[in-house]
């Protein structure tokens, strides 16, 4: 699971372009608008990032519908990700996780439906989840700059997908889940719109292999149907694991390419540059969607941090972040 935390950090404030009580908190990559007379002396503070939900304490009231799930805003034109607020006791230090003591939980989707859940299956321990990708604003250190060469592709609105030859079975699902074999469900759809399996077969005749990749278009995360007709579905691949291995970028290329599948918008390898990060807000003409979703970047052969496991991480576009929690003016 990617990170969830309440965390004592320390922060920076800026004024605000268009409020004099109000400032900008800087955490990291996040940015919080505050009121500046809650942490003018103040040098620690608590972050609360966005999906928090709160616990049922007056303390909280003010947040109104946001205590169900704290989304990102526009207040007064400025950007606000998260709440920061005061400690709660003088004792706590830089790094504390306090997310226990604050009774906060991360926001998770509903459980599936007993008809959902009906059509699932059962996979093989050596069937994996795709990478839990964190938010570069977590962790904005992490790719040396000058040194580290990173790919950099766009980010689709979609949902994942899984498509494994494992032990010589051939296995469809989300994310999350397998699914039983269906024409008529979404990723059975795809499998079989692409001929996945005998393209795993072909290619990769007695390893273990999974595919992931996006899938996007009509039906799946409305209105965004990118470069998809109405009724239509497509797939871009990202990752391929081999034997317990993902593949350096260049084979996985190379592997996507001679399989006759597409991979999402890929900008050429470079040395990281933190000036790279306004890629995410980069408007490259995908179809009918308002806005880039964002880029994923990661190290052009695989690399290992002992805080995040895979180099990787996304760069959410804060203008798509607004419009996915229906961020309003405050």
């Amino acid at each position: 699971m990617a990170s969830f935390k309440c965390e004592v950090v320390r922060f920076d404030l800026e004024k605000h372009p268009n409020a004099d009580s109000l400032s900008i908190a800087k955490i990291k990559g996040w940015s919080c608008v505050v009121r500046t007379e809650e942490f003018i002396d103040k040098q620690l503070a608590v972050y609360i990032p966005i999906e928090s939900v709160f616990p049922d304490n007056p303390r909280w009231d003010f947040l109104g519908d946001a205590k169900k799930k704290l989304k990102s805003v526009r207040l007064r034109g400025a950007l606000s990700q998260g709440l920061l607020v005061p400690c709660d006791d003088e004792s706590w230090i830089e790094g504390q996780d306090v997310t226990e003591i604050l009774g906060i939980t991360k926001w998770e989707p509903p459980p599936l439906s007993p008809k959902m859940a009906g059509e699932c299956v059962a996979g093989p321990p050596e069937l994996c989840k795709y990478t839990d990708i964190e938010n570069y604003k977590n962790f904005p250190e992490t790719f040396i700059e000058g040194q580290d060469e990173v790919v950099i592709q766009s980010k689709r609105h979609g949902t994942n997908g899984r498509f494994s030859i494992v032990n010589g079975e051939f296995y469809v699902g989300s994310h999350n889940t397998l699914k039983k074999r269906n024409p008529d469900n979404l990723y059975w759809k795809i499998a079989i719109k692409y001929n996945i399996e005998q393209l795993l077969r072909d290619n990769f005749a007695g390893h273990n292999v999974i595919l992931f990749g996006e899938i996007y278009g009509d039906k799946v995360q409305n209105p965004f149907l990118y470069d998809c007709k109405i009724g239509e579905q497509k797939l871009v691949c990202f990752d391929l694991f081999i034997d317990g291995s993902y593949l350096n970028f260049d084979d996985l290329k190379v592997c996507v390419e001679k399989m006759g599948l597409s991979m999402p918008y890929t900008y050429p390898s470079q040395l990281w540059t933190k000036e790279l990060v306004k890629l995410a807000e980069e408007n490259i003409g995908e179809g009918n969607v308002p806005c880039r979703e964002g880029i994923v970047v990661r190290t052009r052969t695989e690399q290992w941090n002992s805080k995040l496991g895979r180099k990787i991480l996304k760069i959410i576009n804060p203008e798509y972040d607004l419009l996915k929690h229906k961020g309003r003016e405050g």
